[in-house]
């Protein structure tokens, strides 16, 4: 179980930002549908967050594409803010 959770942390900032709550869980849990093509998850907004921010961390070494591509589905991104050299979460229209 130490393990899991030590990858689950990488993945969204090496712990720095941790997954939010049930997160794990809700992924762990994930079932394939196959009539969909997906693996459906129910998340909270908190969670959705999470996701995001996932996805964004490759983005911070060149490849933006999945963070773009859960930014059109989902309707939440983050991006560096220029002016402040911050991430912003933002919510792409």
């Amino acid at each position: 179980m130490e393990e899991v959770r030590r990858e689950e942390s990488a993945c969204l900032g090496a712990g720095r930002v941790p997954p939010a709550d049930g997160l794990a869980k809700r992924v762990r849990t994930a079932y394939f549908d196959r009539p969909g093509n997906r693996w459906p998850l129910r998340l909270n907004a908190e969670q959705i967050e999470s996701v995001a921010y996932a996805f964004h961390l490759p983005s911070m070494g060149g490849s933006v594409a999945e963070a773009n591509r859960f930014g059109r589905a989902y309707g939440v991104a983050f991006r560096a803010d220029r002016a402040t050299g911050t991430l912003r979460l933002t919510r792409p229209q």
